[in-house]
C-alpha cells in the first residue's frame, strides 16, 4: 500500500471538482462539509481514497434523481500522537435499496434490481471495490439506506500523520506529482457519462488531452476524421448502445485511416471471464481493464502504452 504525504482537503475538493458538472446536468445540489479539519498532512495511500470517494459519489450521482441532494462529510474521528482517523459519510436522496438486498450490498456481481442498469445506467459494482479498497487501508465500510428515500454510506479510515512537516516548512516531505503523459490525447468511450467523468477527473493534473464519445459510432467518426497520430490511446467500452465496442474496434482496424492498425485500443468491460477476454483481443483490442475500473491500473496502462 502507498505511504505518500498528502492534504486531506486537497485530495476531496479534487475529487469534488471533477464532479460538480456531473451533479449540475442533472440540477442536483452536490456539498461537502468539513467538520473538525485542520490542515494535518497525512501519510498514507491518496489514490486509493480518491477512488473511494468517486466510486462512492458517482454512484450517488448515478441514482440519485434531477434536482435531488448528494453529501460528503469528513470529520476527525480520533487521534493520538502518531495517527489520526477520519470518518466520511456520503449520502444521496436517490432510489434506496430495499433491506432484503442491504447484505449483498457490497458483494462483487450484485445488484439490487436489473431495472436498475437499465433506468439508471450502470449496476452500482463499485461499491464492492469500494469495500475493497477501504479494507486494504485497514478501515470498515457500511451502509444505511430507505426504499426510495436515499443511502447512506460510512467508512472510516485511520492514517499517519506527517510528522516531516514542522511549522516551519522546513523538511517537509512533497506529495508524488502526479505522472506527465506529454500532452498526449486519449479518447474515452463509454455510454454512461459518469465513468467518463470518474476517468477524467482522475486524469486531471496528468498533461493528458481528452476526448469522450457514448458509443462506438461516435468513435470510429472520430478516429476515422483525425490526422495520424492525433490520438494516443483508446479507452473503449465493450457494451454500448448503436455501436459496441469489439464492432467499432474492428470497423477502425479494417480501415484505411494511416493509425488503423497501430493506434491502441484497451477494452473496458465488467465482463472478466476468459471468453470475454479472447473476445476484445479477437476483435484487435490491445489489452482489457475490468470494470469497476481500477484507476492504478489505468495509469500504469497508460504509461506502458504511450510512453514505451
Amino acid at each position: 500500500m502507498a505511504h505518500n504525504p498528502f492534504d486531506l482537503r486537497q485530495v476531496i475538493e479534487s475529487v469534488g471538482a471533477g464532479l460538480v458538472q456531473m451533479a449540475r446536468s442533472k440540477s442536483q445540489q452536490l456539498a461537502i462539509e468539513f467538520r473538525n479539519i485542520d490542515g494535518t498532512r497525512l501519510l498514507g495511500d491518496d489514490m486509493r481514497l480518491s477512488q473511494v470517494l468517486l466510486n462512492l459519489l458517482g454512484n450517488a450521482l448515478k441514482f440519485t434523481p434531477r434536482r435531488g441532494r448528494i453529501r460528503l462529510d469528513v470529520s476527525e474521528f480520533s487521534r493520538d500522537a502518531d495517527h489520526v482517523t477520519f470518518r466520511f459519510s456520503v449520502s444521496d436522496t436517490g432510489i434506496g435499496i430495499a433491506p432484503e438486498f442491504m447484505g449483498r450490498l457490497f458483494k462483487p456481481f450484485e445488484q439490487a434490481d436489473n431495472g436498475i442498469s437499465r433506468n439508471y445506467g450502470g449496476t452500482g459494482l463499485g461499491l464492492a471495490v469500494s469495500r475493497h479498497l477501504v479494507e486494504l487501508m485497514e478501515g470498515h465500510i457500511h451502509a444505511e439506506s430507505v426504499l426510495g428515500q436515499g443511502t447512506c454510506v460510512h467508512f472510516s479510515i485511520r492514517f499517519e500523520i506527517d510528522k516531516s512537516t514542522a511549522e516551519t516548512g522546513k523538511g517537509a516531505a512533497a506529495p508524488d506529482s502526479p505522472p506527465d503523459f506529454g500532452g498526449r490525447r486519449i479518447l474515452i468511450v463509454d455510454d454512461v457519462k459518469i465513468n467518463r467523468l470518474v476517468l477524467v477527473s482522475f486524469l486531471r493534473g496528468t498533461n493528458t488531452l481528452i476526448d469522450e464519445t457514448e458509443n462506438g459510432a461516435e468513435a470510429v467518426e472520430k478516429i476515422l476524421a483525425s490526422p495520424p497520430g492525433y490520438y494516443s490511446l483508446v479507452f473503449m467500452d465493450v457494451q454500448m448502445p448503436v455501436m459496441d465496442g469489439c464492432t467499432a474496434t474492428r470497423t477502425i482496424r479494417s480501415s484505411n485511416h494511416p493509425d488503423a492498425r497501430r493506434l491502441p485500443i484497451i477494452a473496458m468491460t465488467a465482463n472478466v471471464f476468459k471468453e470475454d477476454v479472447q473476445e476484445v483481443h479477437d476483435a484487435g483490442m490491445n489489452g482489457h481493464i475490468g470494470k469497476p475500473i481500477d484507476l492504478q491500473l489505468v495509469l500504469d496502462t497508460i504509461r506502458k502504452t504511450i510512453l514505451a
